[in-house]
């Protein structure tokens, strides 16, 4: 299941998170179970059924230079939450670090769309990422696919 920062205000809310004495934390919100309230995920059908499924994901494999990597995990995690504010069709960005690894760093995005995805790559974050990492990977691939429902 993907999951993506509520949209939603408290009139698009589920009536047992409304009228929960505890916000809803008693509710298991799946995989990564409860979180912040004010950082709460749902499962992004919720927001899909509104726009259309996304139908492009792009997963992306960075081999950092040696003793380099948590210097580019800095530099991707702003990165990626410039394109979640920024980027209205980025839905989803996931960094994720191998647990038997410690040179690769490995992106999941999802995008609304092949469009979105263009916006993405053109867009000021991607070159403003490229630019802070110049010189600490070794090798960078990105693999597009299609989101399959």
């Amino acid at each position: 299941m993907v999951f993506r920062k509520s949209i939603m205000d408290r009139y698009d809310a589920l009536a047992p998170i409304i009228n929960s004495s505890n916000n809803g934390a008693e509710l298991d919100y799946g995989p990564r179970g409860p979180q912040n309230r004010d950082n709460q995920l749902w499962p992004v059908t919720t927001h899909y059924r509104r726009s259309g499924m996304p139908n492009f994901a792009n997963v992306v494999m960075i081999e950092a230079a040696p003793g380099r990597r948590a210097e580019i995990l800095a530099f991707l995690a702003a990165h990626k939450a410039r394109c979640l504010k920024d980027e209205p069709g980025t839905l989803q960005f996931e960094i994720l670090l191998p647990k038997d690894d410690d040179t690769n760093i490995l992106s999941y995005e999802v995008y609304l769309d092949d469009a979105a995805f263009e916006t993405h790559r053109n867009g000021r974050s991607l070159a403003q990422l490229r630019e802070d990492i110049a010189g600490m990977v070794v090798k960078l691939h990105g693999t597009r696919c299609a989101v399959v429902d």
